[in-house]
């Protein structure tokens, strides 16, 4: 008998799953997404707004939805996915993101690096190396787990 129930649940779960992601899309043919610059992955002064615009955009357009980015400064995007039922991209994951927001698969996979001049004498092999120097961030931003 649990069976039967189990079956019952599932396959009441997956008809409302399938007529809601139908009528979500069916209504669904225009999609605000707040995003900040990041260029050259994101940036709205190049004809397919960046390589990751393009292929967020052109996945919508796939499934039948027409994604309109909004620019907005990374700090206010971020306040506006955290405040309302908003949708963004070009994010990196970490914890505190994760304990709020929904990610998705991997768009892309990318590689921050440091840079000095050669000629520096800087030379590390951990982030605790580091601590001598000032490094400049950008408020709000992050490079992962390890760097926050």
């Amino acid at each position: 008998m649990n069976i039967v129930k189990s079956f019952l649940f599932m396959a009441l779960w997956v008809f409302t799953f399938v007529t809601s992601s139908l009528f979500s899309q069916a209504n669904a043919e225009d999609l605000d997404v707040i995003i900040g610059d990041w260029s050259p992955y994101i940036d709205r002064s190049l004809s397919n707004q960046g390589l990751i615009s393009e292929i967020v955009i052109k996945s919508f357009e796939k499934v039948g939805i027409n994604a309109n980015l909004i620019y907005k400064p990374w700090k206010r995007v971020e306040l506006d996915v955290d405040k309302r039922d908003s949708v963004s991209f070009g994010w990196i994951w970490n914890k505190e993101r994760e304990d709020k927001w929904q990610f998705s698969n991997e768009i892309g996979i990318s590689s921050s690096v440091f840079v000095a001049r050669k000629d520096s004498n800087i030379s590390w092999r951990t982030y605790e190396d580091l601590r001598p120097y000032q490094i400049g961030i950008t408020r709000g931003y992050s490079h992962g787990s390890a760097f926050d």
